[in-house]
């Protein structure tokens, strides 16, 4: 459903019946409905609200800093719920593609940073500027590549999110119910209906996130049970 469309349908459900008059701004509107997609980002990690570095960072000989986009959160999506699994930041030589370790700062700069060679790098950090930039840092600093110059890909949930065109649709699975009712409780606060049936889909979307993330982690389990079994014979 197209944002023109869920506007559409909001305006006519709380229009007067008699003077046709929508009590809202079509503009405020719109506004309203961006704060609400970054209401429900803040709620957690979501796969459909996942976007992917564009354009790739492509290396250079012998420099570590590379600047990440303006929308971009203290790091990279991960790869699964449990805590230790890989951050979704990905090295491409050309000819293979591996992850990138990532370092908490202290620990990324113990090392000897001005003696360090040149090489493949192996682990990365982040860290944000005065200026709310931020800035990812890899090490070793890459080396002229053989098959080509390296390339830094991966996946990251944006900060926030900016509705402009109404042809847009919104990032949201589903025919974007939740945003409708988050919309029509926002004009109507005093109407409980909207409210409930905003926690109704509210639950609905985090279960199904939930069961997304499942569903991605069996494989995983299975692979593990398999190394346990095989060690216990």
């Amino acid at each position: 459903m197209r944002v023109r469309e869920i506007l559409s349908t909001v305006e006519q459900q709380v229009q007067d019946r008699l003077t046709r008059k929508i009590p809202v701004d079509h503009f405020v509107l719109l506004d309203w409905l961006s704060h609400e997609i970054n209401a429900i980002s803040g709620m957690g990690e979501f796969d459909f609200l996942l976007r992917r570095l564009d354009p790739m960072i492509l290396t250079s000989l012998g420099q570590r800093e590379y600047a990440l986009p303006e929308d971009f959160p203290e790091n990279f999506a991960r790869g699964g719920d449990d805590i230790d699994s890989d951050f979704m930041c990905r090295l491409n030589t050309g000819s293979a593609e591996s992850f990138l370790t990532y370092k908490e700062p202290a620990q990324f700069f113990s090392r000897t940073i001005e003696d360090e060679a040149s090489g493949k790098p192996a682990d990365y950090t982040i860290l944000t500027r005065d200026d709310g930039a931020r800035i990812l840092y890899l090490g070793p600093p890459p080396d002229s590549n053989s098959d080509a110059n390296y390339t830094i890909n991966g996946l990251y949930q944006p900060t926030s999110w900016t509705l402009n065109d109404e042809d847009q649709v919104p990032p949201i699975p589903g025919n974007a119910a939740i945003l409708r009712y988050a919309l029509l409780r926002r004009i109507e606060p005093h109407n409980g209906m909207w409210a409930q049936e905003y926690e109704r889909q509210r639950g609905a979307l985090l279960l199904r996130a939930a069961r997304s993330r499942i569903s991605q982690m069996v494989p995983h389990l299975g692979r593990a049970r398999d190394d346990h079994e095989l060690m216990s014979e």
